[in-house]
């Protein structure tokens, strides 16, 4: 009737609760994932540590060892000829450059600081005999031979190490394999030889620079030529006529 609560409703019913489903009616839901950024970047930190520290290892395995100092700065002979005294002069030379004190000439007789050789027919003393060397001559095309001492390395193992080095010395465009020099007597004694055929990218030739190597009193000698490629033949002759006059004192 009009004015009477409908059917089915108390006066005070109330509306219904929300739903609440009963428990194990369906299944739980999934927990929650974590996120994997975290172990994503772990990861990947650890591989870089990896990759870094055996780069690094890599590196160092194959890195060459600490190259000496060169035992000169090489020049390369000048295109021109070189304005020298004549090899017969009878007055002695010597170089007034600190350092070492050089060779002495005598005719055709060399003096160093232990040891006199024979200067080679169409050589003279270099206006950089001494100083940065313990000797050196020169010829008319500004080919150089020149000497040194007291390397801690054996003749043959220093010989390898010199050419190595030159073939890849800065500014070296281009380098042959080395070649043994076969036949030079340094004195009485066997000694190791090579020569490296090289293109600088300041010379428009190649040159070819030798090495004569000796074991004498507990250190390794050396003896280097530098030549132009046209010039080798007699170059490596006149390097071999000084190393056969060698006499110790």
């Amino acid at each position: 009737m009009p004015g009477q609560p409908a059917q089915g409703w108390s006066g005070d019913a109330r509306a219904p609760q929300a739903y609440s489903p009963v428990p194990g009616a369906f299944p739980p839901a999934p927990p929650k994932k974590k996120s994997r950024a975290g172990l994503v970047i772990g990861v990947v930190a650890a591989v870089l540590v990896l990759l870094v520290g055996g780069g690094y290892l890599v590196s160092q395995a194959l890195k060459k060892p600490d190259a000496l100092p060169p035992i000169a700065t090489p020049t390369a002979p000048a295109t021109t000829k070189a304005t020298t005294a004549s090899a017969s002069a009878s007055a002695s030379a010597s170089s007034t450059a600190s350092g070492y004190p050089g060779l002495t000439q005598s005719g055709s007789t060399l003096t160093g600081s232990n040891f006199t050789t024979t200067l080679p027919t169409g050589w003279t003393l270099s206006a950089n005999n001494g100083g940065k060397n313990e000797g050196e001559i020169i010829d008319q095309n500004n080919n150089l031979i020149d000497y040194f001492s007291d390397f801690q390395r054996a003749a043959v193992e220093n010989c390898a190490y010199q050419a190595s080095s030159i073939a890849s010395a800065s500014g070296v465009e281009t380098a042959q394999p080395p070649v043994a020099v076969n036949g030079a007597m340094w004195g009485s004694d066997q000694a190791t030889g090579v020569e490296v055929t090289l293109k600088r990218t300041s010379q428009t030739q190649q040159e070819v620079v030798g090495y004569y190597c000796i074991d004498h009193a507990g250190v390794s000698l050396l003896v280097r030529s530098i030549s132009w490629a046209s010039n080798q033949a007699s170059v490596q002759a006149g390097a071999k006529q000084l190393l056969a006059s060698w006499k110790w004192q």
